[in-house]
């Protein structure tokens, strides 16, 4: 990380914010050495990088005081560099420390998901209201507009940096892009990785065999693994193991606050997570989870506590539908549009000159790190 010009007030609150967001090098070859095998992948290396995970930290309101410090294009361009220098920060760590190229994917929803909306209303309001369909009544709507410009901008600047990617799913699930990847892309690659912080998409810790996933805190990031699911959801680690595919059902009751998704009153996830013990010994709990969310709640309906909540079964129902990962991708598994917005997404437009010329004009506080970006493509600046 390095300026091209004398540091204004401010930035380096901003550049923190980018470093804590991103998985330091030290950390990425501790998890390496313990939780996955590197050595095991072939040529390439697949990361796919939730753009929610990397945006949120932008509007956060003790970074956007210092945006004022700026002009509207000068903090425009910087936003888009350090976005792009996500890419090269975890480009250059494969190629020099393990000897891999990488494809690179962020994926992305840029528009309300309305089917889900009208299952319930409430579903991701905070996101979209500050993301998606800014809210003038917000304190972050000036910079929720420019953002919303950085993030269009990035996306073409992408078209022209070799093999990383921007895979829009306009108002579909993003959720499900790693599972379409995986597939598209089979035994080419022995093993992929997933950045994010959005626990929904952890369930793929066991519904996707080829498949690491790192929180994105930096030196406080962690492999997620099918082991450790559930303790880290209720955030204990000395707790009696309980079947991972459980961790979907427990959704199903608790909600999910960061998309707004309320649950039956009074169950968090800790209480949550005994009631199901209590439970898998009595038999009246199924230890293997349910994909079917009906006969989850048959079971419930034994379970004195749960049956006498007036809305349990209506609840259930909901929070099944939008976090069930594998639910969620069959009912998208014959969908040619979510195909068709992959595949456009996956061009490359090669343009190295004007990348160059991009940079040296218009990117003036923070430079496109294009030693990284382009690390291990033909081209060499």
């Amino acid at each position: 990380m390095y300026l091209k010009e004398k540091p204004k007030m401010g930035i380096e609150t901003i550049l923190k914010m980018y470093l804590r967001n991103n998985i330091t090098y030290s950390t990425l070859e501790e998890i390496s050495k313990t939780k996955i095998s590197i050595g095991s992948y072939k040529e390439t290396v697949n990361i796919y990088i939730d753009f929610e995970s990397i945006i949120k930290p932008f509007l956060n309101l003790e970074v956007i005081k210092e945006y004022d410090s700026f002009d509207a294009e000068e903090l425009r361009f910087l936003l888009i560099a350090l976005l792009a220098n996500t890419a090269g920060h975890y480009r250059h760590y494969f190629y020099k420390y393990k000897k891999k190229f990488t494809n690179i994917y962020f994926f992305y929803a840029s528009k309300v998901n309305k089917q889900y909306v009208d299952i319930m209303p409430e579903y991701k309001k905070d996101f979209y209201s500050k993301y998606i369909e800014v809210d003038k009544e917000l304190p972050t709507y000036k910079y929720s507009k420019l953002l919303k410009t950085v993030i269009k901008n990035f996306k073409g600047l992408v078209r022209y940096l070799s093999y990383i990617y921007f895979i829009d799913m306009n108002e579909f699930d993003k959720n499900s892009v790693p599972y379409f990847l995986d597939k598209m892309y089979g035994e080419s690659v022995s093993n992929s990785i997933l950045l994010s912080n959005d626990i929904i998409l952890y369930q793929y810790s066991y519904l996707l065999r080829n498949l690491s996933i790192f929180t994105m805190n930096g030196h406080r990031s962690k492999c997620i693994t099918k082991d450790i699911l559930i303790p880290s959801l209720i955030q204990r680690e000395n707790i009696s193991k309980m079947p991972y595919r459980l961790f979907h059902n427990i959704l199903s009751i608790t909600g999910y606050k960061k998309y707004n998704m309320v649950g039956i009153p009074g169950m968090g996830y800790v209480k949550t997570y005994n009631l199901f013990n209590k439970y898998i010994a009595t038999g009246i709990i199924r230890s293997e989870g349910y994909y079917d969310m009906e006969e989850l709640i048959s079971d419930l309906k034994k379970v004195p506590r749960i049956s006498k909540i007036e809305n349990m079964e209506s609840l259930i129902r909901i929070n099944s539908k939008l976090t069930n990962m594998k639910y969620i991708v069959n009912n998208y598994i014959k969908s040619s549009v979510i195909q068709e917005y992959i595949n456009e997404s996956i061009i490359d437009k090669y343009n190295y000159r004007l990348l160059i010329e991009m940079n040296n004009t218009h990117f003036k506080l923070e430079p496109l790190s294009l030693e990284f970006l382009m690390e291990g493509s033909d081209y060499k600046f």
